[in-house]
């Protein structure tokens, strides 16, 4: 019987690994998005392309798997754009200020409306919107309502 090796991981590559991770993420910050959106602008408008797609989904996933019509897609829309912010019960203050940010951009007197949402879409860079266009997608295919 062979024995096997067990390779421990160390702390040393771990934390490599998690600082390597934190750049990524300065790096983007400092960009300000994952795409030069001026560069590409001339060819294509990704975030247009985004927006529309992400309407289309939700409006298309309130019908199929909610059986709704009618604007009702908005509520899902609405509420799933906080989700990158967080649930608001877990913010400290900072995060509550832009969880009611997101939220007042987003409605009118506590309904959504489409226009508001469009607007606040164009505003949030691109990987704000493929975080939504991620999370749906994995709970599309897992059968997650």
């Amino acid at each position: 019987m062979q024995s096997k090796k067990i390779k421990k991981k160390s702390k040393k590559n771990k934390t490599i690994k998690n600082t390597n991770i934190l750049e990524i993420n300065k790096y983007i910050m400092k960009r300000g998005d994952v795409f030069d959106m001026q560069e590409i602008a001339e060819n294509i408008d990704i975030k247009k392309g985004a927006i529309d797609f992400i309407i289309d989904f939700y409006k298309d996933k309130a019908t199929k798997h909610y059986n709704e019509s009618g604007n009702s897609y908005l509520h899902h829309l609405a509420s799933d754009l906080l989700t990158p912010i967080g649930s608001k019960l877990f913010l400290d203050k900072e995060g509550v200020k832009l969880w009611n940010y997101v939220n007042k951009m987003c409605n009118t007197k506590g309904k959504p409306e489409l226009d508001k949402i469009k607007n606040l879409m164009n505003e949030l860079p691109i990987y704000y919107l493929y975080t939504l266009i991620g999370m749906n997608t994995y709970f599309l295919k897992f059968n997650i309502p």
